[in-house]
């Protein structure tokens, strides 16, 4: 929980003030994954599919109810993976 002058990172995202949809980028990312009868994908790999940015993607998987998993170094935007089973 926040202090009185902390802001939560959810909050911030919609104090922006731009275009964000977290829901919609997050369906977006179901929506490419569903047809295919995939549960994950290799987030590079959504990047290019659905034309989401990697930030977009980011934060669909951490605040639109997907899930983010790391295999292999930190460094290595290969090595994760956005999952539909939370």
């Amino acid at each position: 929980m926040a202090g009185a002058d902390e802001v939560e990172p959810e909050e911030t995202i919609k104090l922006q003030g731009y275009d964000e949809d977290i829901a919609a980028w997050a369906e977006a990312v179901r929506g490419w994954l569903k047809p295919k009868g995939l549960e994950s994908a290799v987030i590079a790999q959504l990047q290019h599919e659905t034309g989401l940015s990697l930030l977009r993607l980011w934060l669909a998987a951490l605040l639109g109810r997907l899930g983010l998993e790391q295999h292999g170094g930190v460094m290595r935007l290969w090595g994760y993976r956005v999952h539909t089973s939370v």
